[in-house]
């Protein structure tokens, strides 16, 4: 699984610290798009390894941050990934037509 920090959660912000944060913590599960923190999602890698929830798991991998040089390698594969799909709820269309159409290249509809 690979990280895609350019497609945050739009309720995702940043503490005074610069430490991500979720703005509506208390309510995140009314959402119908925020993983419940559990064995499986932890089992399954779904949380990025600077996630409070997985932080000091030992042998804990979560998903891959690329470097830019390995991002463009597989850019063509995301481009016909995303292709496919409408914004999903959990991104502000902002940033999904950032990264769709300046990151991705694909042309707007």
């Amino acid at each position: 699984m690979v990280l895609l920090r350019d497609l945050p959660c739009k309720y995702l912000t940043q503490d005074a610290n610069g430490l991500a944060e979720c703005s509506i913590y208390q309510q995140r599960f009314t959402t119908g798009f925020c993983l419940k923190t559990g064995t499986e999602s932890i089992k399954k890698e779904l949380y990025a390894p600077d996630c409070p929830y997985v932080q000091g798991l030992r042998n804990y991998g979560g998903k891959v941050e690329l470097s830019p040089e390995e991002f463009e390698q597989i850019k063509p594969i995301l481009r016909n990934i995303f292709k496919l799909f409408d914004r999903i709820d959990c991104v502000r269309k902002s940033d999904w037509d950032k990264f769709i159409h300046q990151t991705l290249g694909l042309p707007k509809e």
